[in-house]
């Protein structure tokens, strides 16, 4: 191909462009076409940009099906940026990028090819060597790429009217394809497995040397590279763990959880009965069961020590509350219950996010401030530090800030008469 013999875009490819990319609703950036350039089969690239009620269309790009190199027009590629063209010529921009000049210059071909549409696969069925290709099915490769492989090889024509187009871009297919007869026969007749499933190249040929059940031979094949090295316990080999596997109709994942429970459970896993039970999915139910039933038991005698500790905390530190006033009270919860109720009035976190735990451990106190005519009413909430004497927080319904009669209450009234009597207490 030639630079001098680059054409305009023709009109009635310019008219397909233009009704394209407005039924697209402006979302396609690239389009492109085939035709001839002295002689030889051509994609030509063509940037869309939208500006003032116009659609603009240039040619950016022409790569040819026999060329080592493209021929590349105010265009330019970055990999922070990606794939940008220029529009100066055309009076869309203000500034000319350096890269932008209008003329042609040289670039390697597999350069410079953003994704496109293409407006006329038809047209290189029109080549005698093509007449067969089914370019009307390719999607999402490269025109020029199926082309040149189905030139090397048109048993893809085959392999595609046999309804394997997955396995069209593999040479390895393709070579023992040619070659080997029976290994037609044998894909034909495991079509549907080898479409649904997409199975490795290697996983296909390998199944069909070994004389192996191709869904057998691939499952085995993706579970070995899977869990390589995985824990076998008992297992002689990953294949004697993959049988069992597969005989309970189980799956790894299942198989680990059981195997936590029964160590959380304590129960010996060198034993065969425990590591390979003869009913699986009945024993994993019941390990899991009990598990689930212990840790319940940790949970609840986990939570009655917090309250524990929690009331002994509230009934320590109950001398800084302030129960006296004309307007304001400060109170200590006295369980954790007190401040899930607080939070979820107030719809903040002082009912999660630990603070229960941190109260217990004397890292935080919590105080609720109360109007004094409604002391049950949840009005706001604040965090008072033990180690700095000083309030961390001080929030209303829905963390917003008190107005400014609490705030004087809390810092010039409780806040001073609080550290009083932690002085008392220390």
């Amino acid at each position: 191909m030639l630079i001098e013999k680059i054409k305009p875009i023709p009109k009635y490819i310019e008219k397909q462009i233009i009704t394209k990319y407005e039924q697209s609703n402006y979302a396609e950036h690239y389009y492109s076409y085939l035709t001839k350039n002295d002689g030889e089969l051509v994609e030509m690239l063509v940037a869309v940009k939208p500006y003032k009620g116009n659609i603009y269309l240039k040619q950016v790009a022409c790569h040819g099906i026999d060329s080592e190199e493209a021929f590349i027009k105010d265009m330019n590629f970055t990999y922070l940026a990606g794939y940008r063209v220029g529009w100066y010529a055309e009076g869309l921009t203000k500034q000319q990028k350096y890269w932008e000049d209008g003329r042609w210059w040289k670039s390697y071909d597999e350069y410079y090819n953003p994704y496109s549409v293409l407006l006329n696969p038809e047209y290189a069925n029109k080549q005698k060597e093509f007449k067969y290709a089914l370019v009307e099915k390719v999607s999402g490769v490269y025109i020029f790429t199926y082309l040149r492989l189905f030139r090397e090889f048109p048993e893809m024509e085959s392999i595609e009217k046999m309804g394997l187009a997955c396995l069209i871009y593999s040479k390895q297919i393709l070579k023992k394809f040619r070659k080997d007869t029976t290994f037609r026969k044998w894909l034909y007749k495991n079509k549907a497995n080898i479409n649904q499933k997409r199975y490795r190249i290697g996983d296909i040929i390998s199944a069909y040397n070994k004389h192996i059940e191709i869904d057998s031979y691939c499952e085995w094949a993706d579970f070995k590279r899977k869990y390589k090295g995985v824990s076998l316990n008992g297992f002689k080999d990953l294949k004697s763990f993959f049988n069992y596997i597969k005989k309970q109709d189980a799956n790894v994942e299942s198989y680990k959880d059981y195997m936590l429970a029964c160590q959380e459970l304590e129960i010996d896993t060198s034993l065969p009965k425990n590591y390979m039970p003869h009913n699986f999915k009945y024993w994993h139910d019941v390990r899991i069961d009990q598990l689930n039933a212990l840790k319940a038991e940790r949970d609840r005698k986990a939570r009655e020590e917090l309250y524990n500790k929690f009331a002994i905390v509230s009934n320590k530190y109950s001398s800084l509350q302030k129960l006296k006033g004309n307007m304001y009270v400060a109170i200590i919860p006295t369980s954790p219950a007190d401040l899930i109720q607080e939070g979820d009035i107030l719809h903040h976190c002082v009912g999660r996010m630990n603070y229960d735990a941190k109260f217990s451990r004397e890292e935080t106190l919590i105080f609720f401030i109360r109007d004094i005519q409604n002391i049950k009413q949840p009005l706001v909430t604040i965090e008072y530090s033990l180690r700095e004497h000083k309030v961390l927080q001080c929030y209303g319904d829905h963390d917003t800030k008190p107005n400014e009669q609490i705030e004087n209450f809390v810092f010039k009234q409780w806040l001073p008469y609080a550290n009083r009597q932690l002085k008392k207490i220390a």
